[in-house]
């Protein structure tokens, strides 16, 4: 059995004002290897919903992705998950992955680099 830190890697997260260019801390993004997706931990997240994001496409030189919420019911069972947003890595990002969600002048990133 593979351990559990080999399957999970963390990487941080900001908001960039596209306005200003500054980078405000925003959260961690966990990528699951098992499941090919990124649990997205939101740290102004009200707490309601947990997000994921997941490839959609690649091309070699860009790749797309999509931004999912989990829905669930009054008890906290899953019910399903809803597309809230999307986002592109290239290398014109440096790989890094830019995610259109929750605001248009903040930019939700996550940057690549240990």
């Amino acid at each position: 059995m593979e351990n559990n830190s080999e399957q999970q890697k963390v990487f941080k997260m900001g908001w960039l004002d596209p306005r200003t260019g500054q980078v405000f801390e925003a959260g961690v993004a966990i990528f699951n290897q098992m499941y090919g997706e990124y649990y997205l931990k939101i740290f102004e997240d009200d707490g309601n919903g947990q997000y994921y994001l997941k490839p959609v496409s690649s091309d070699g030189n860009s790749a797309t992705y999509r931004v999912e919420r989990v829905l669930k019911n009054s008890r906290g069972h899953f019910l399903k998950r809803s597309n809230v947003g999307d986002g592109h890595s290239s290398a014109e990002t440096d790989g890094n992955i830019f995610i259109n969600y929750g605001s248009k002048y903040k930019t939700l990133v996550i940057y690549m680099e240990d």
